[in-house]
């Protein structure tokens, strides 16, 4: 039986060339890639039981998956929405939605959720480099190409960097299960061409952990440059008074800060006990002079270099603080951890404010836990030339404490210039293969969902509690924009698509169930036959144009029709003759 998943090679080039920008030859592996996975439900089926080697061979392009589950499609999760708790980014409804789950895992048993495993094979044509992936694990992940642990992230507890964790691992922290996160690897080296195996281990962060999400890509030609890195130097400045009368000045590239302090970024002080011994590892620089003073902002500066701003798409800022910051770059403000109390980000923050007075803004720090800073994006198609050609550029932040009596620390400040990874749209409604385009697998996945009795929501594209033939005219009509009979989906019921369903040549063919709407199956029922005809022609679409354009529908001419029935007959003739 054919998969409904085929499409010609004429519509494959059509789709490749047409496709919007974020769906680029960068892809190596793409959203919506189907994997094979190992899903424990207790720690009674840790997979070490029966193979003490499984920690540090599971990973490995030879080891041998038979009993796994799938290949299934990305992106997964549970629990299932009907139960109620889902990953945002997964859940059509929520503000954070990008794209909706495909594969949903039977949920581990409570008190006992730990790992699970995911592994996909492909294969490249020719050599890649600058490799990145884009990944949404929650609540952490070790992952692996071709054998070699590439990226850790948030991960793990117990198990640093370059080690293998183990089945009952924990992630290091909760995780984001809002937006994805970009990990550059194998930073100088090229994957050469032919095949290869991604292998991720997903971590929970509790053993009661309410749901599990993950996701992933892996593409060429992302640009990532440091241009800041943790640990550097900056100028900073005690927070006794305004840094520059009030205004914003200080966060100026060219505002002259030589009298201000210098020293190794991270900035704070933390207390233990009546002797002041300082507990936190992430503080570099000790500020004693905050402590038990009214003192409750820093103000810090970093000059970086940008030798080309053209190759940047965003910025990625990471900061390690307790309690807030707000930072700025070249008198632009970028990014902050708190909502600005008076909505107008050219005011400032003044000297004399605590993070209470700023709402919900109190924030613990990492604490020294090795894991990175809080990652803060920043959309230079936002900004009006933000970044300035060499070294004319510096950021700027304030640090806010939340009350004198409180511990405070500014630390692990990283930024780095991205580019070339374009982001992939929100989720399409309809877009079952993950693709970013509603094609004619798309519209086979909904019809094989209406013949199973299929009611995932996702599939309710009416929203009326049921997945039917009304859902199939709301994704042709609605959201495609086409006529049933439209079968090279180029938006026209034409000439066109007769020929081509004429040339697959599967109309009353025999064989239960293995027509898609390319082969001119429109009824969504598997089989190309007479009803297709009727169905096509009754939607009134013939030669009418692109949907949009509509003004009036012609009946389909009675030359054509003749053309019609002769190759029917035709068919029916050749038929007989076998």
């Amino acid at each position: 039986m054919r998969s409904f998943f085929r499409r010609s090679t004429l519509l494959t080039a059509l789709v490749v060339l047409t496709a919007p920008n974020w769906a680029t030859a960068a892809d190596i592996v793409p959203f919506g890639q189907s994997w094979t996975y190992l899903s424990p439900l207790s720690d009674a089926e840790d997979p070490a039981f029966d193979n003490p080697n499984f920690d540090s061979t599971w990973y490995l392009p030879s080891f041998n998956t038979n009993g796994w589950a799938g290949p299934s499609q990305e992106p997964f999760a549970w629990p299932a929405p009907d139960v109620g708790v889902n990953i945002d980014a997964f859940t059509p409804d929520n503000a954070s939605f990008i794209r909706e789950a495909n594969t949903f895992l039977e949920i581990p048993e409570s008190g006992q959720r730990y790992s699970v495993y995911y592994r996909t094979d492909f294969t490249t044509a020719a050599a890649a480099n600058q490799l990145a992936l884009e990944i949404l694990a929650d609540d952490g992940a070790a992952i692996y190409l071709d054998g070699q642990q590439v990226a850790m992230f948030n991960c793990c507890q117990a198990t640093g960097p370059g080690d293998d964790p183990f089945f009952l691992e924990l992630a290091s922290a909760t995780g984001n299960e809002t937006s994805y996160t970009v990990l550059p690897i194998l930073a100088g080296q090229s994957l050469s061409a032919g095949s290869h195996t991604l292998a991720v281990q997903v971590v929970s962060a509790a053993v009661d952990s309410s749901d599990m999400g993950f996701s992933m890509r892996l593409v060429s030609d992302y640009v990532s440059e440091s241009l800041i890195q943790s640990g550097s130097e900056w100028r900073y400045m005690l927070g006794e008074e305004e840094p520059s009368n009030g205004t914003l000045d200080w966060t100026e590239s060219n505002f002259a800060d030589a009298g201000w302090f210098r020293d190794i970024e991270g900035f704070g002080f933390e207390e233990s006990g009546a002797d002041g011994v300082y507990t936190n590892d992430l503080v570099q620089t000790y500020l004693e002079e905050m402590i038990g003073t009214d003192i409750t902002t820093l103000y810090l500066r970093r000059g970086f270099n940008v030798a080309d701003p053209t190759k940047f798409d965003s910025l990625d800022l990471y900061v390690d603080y307790d309690d807030a910051f707000v930072a700025y770059i070249n008198g632009q403000q970028v990014a902050s951890s708190f909502a600005d109390p008076d909505s107008d980000p050219t005011t400032g923050i003044p000297f004399d404010t605590r993070a209470d007075d700023l709402g919900d803004a109190n924030h613990e720090s990492t604490n020294g836990s090795g894991a990175r800073g809080e990652l803060f994006t920043i959309d230079l198609s936002q900004y009006a030339s933000l970044l300035n050609q060499g070294s004319g550029n510096v950021l700027a932040i304030q640090g806010i404490n939340r009350n004198p009596s409180s511990d405070f620390a500014i630390a692990q400040i990283e930024l780095l210039g991205t580019g070339g990874l374009t982001v992939a749209p929100v989720g399409v409604p309809g877009d079952y293969n993950n693709d970013g385009n509603l094609t004619a697998e798309d519209i086979d996945a909904l019809s094989l969902a209406v013949r199973n009795g299929d009611t995932s929501a996702k599939y309710d594209l009416n929203k009326d509690g049921q997945v039917d033939e009304s859902d199939r005219t709301t994704w042709i009509e609605g959201l495609r924009k086409t006529y049933i009979g439209d079968s090279n989906m180029d938006g026209e019921f034409s000439t066109s698509d007769f020929v081509q369903v004429f040339q697959r040549g599967e109309y009353e063919d025999g064989i239960a169930g293995n027509s898609t709407w390319e082969d001119g199956d429109w009824t969504g029922d598997g089989d190309f036959d007479t009803r297709d005809f009727v169905a096509a022609f009754q939607s009134g679409g013939f030669e009418a144009g692109p949907r949009a354009a509509v003004a009036a529908v012609p009946e389909p001419a009675s030359s054509l029709l003749l053309v019609i029935g002769t190759m029917l007959l035709g068919i029916k003739r050749r038929a007989v003759s076998f």
